[in-house]
């Protein structure tokens, strides 16, 4: 009985010391690294805007989603939140299609091989046609979308 008491002890003794260092390791009292000041660079290059555009995305809540833009030939993809998929002409920014997909998309667009696809936050996979916008097919997945496939 005596033996099982001291191990007990012990027990709660190595338990408290390792309670005290994950404590201590928590303090307040660190010093914080300060940011490293920015260099002075000379540019190399200048960016100019030559279009704009965009999909329907107004009232979407701003989330850190794998939505993005894919360029393929002379084609700018994009696709919104809320379910558009966009085709732009590259050189003019000129809108060739766009497309409802009904679906809030997290993923995408990626483009290739004759297919725009992007997924959606409910695991839909859907491939668009990259001259027409019109759906080729669609396949449900395990889960969310959150990069261009």
């Amino acid at each position: 009985v005596l033996r099982g008491w001291n191990s007990m002890r012990s027990s709660r003794r190595w338990l408290a010391a390792c309670a005290l260092l994950v404590l201590a390791a928590c303090s307040k009292d660190k010093d914080v690294d300060q940011p490293t000041k920015l260099t002075d660079f000379n540019a190399t290059l200048k960016a100019q805007k030559v279009w704009t555009a965009s999909v329907a995305d107004k009232g979407a809540k701003p989330l850190r989603l794998g939505l993005g833009l894919s360029i393929d030939g002379n084609r700018v993809y994009a696709a919104g939140r809320k379910g558009e998929v966009a085709a732009f002409d590259l050189e003019s920014g000129r809108a060739l299609w766009r497309t409802k997909t009904k679906l809030a998309l997290s993923g995408g667009p990626g483009s290739g091989a004759g297919l725009v696809v992007v997924g959606s936050t409910f695991g839909d996979l859907i491939a668009l046609n990259p001259t027409t916008g019109a759906v080729i097919w669609k396949v449900r997945l395990n889960g969310e979308v959150l990069s261009a496939p």
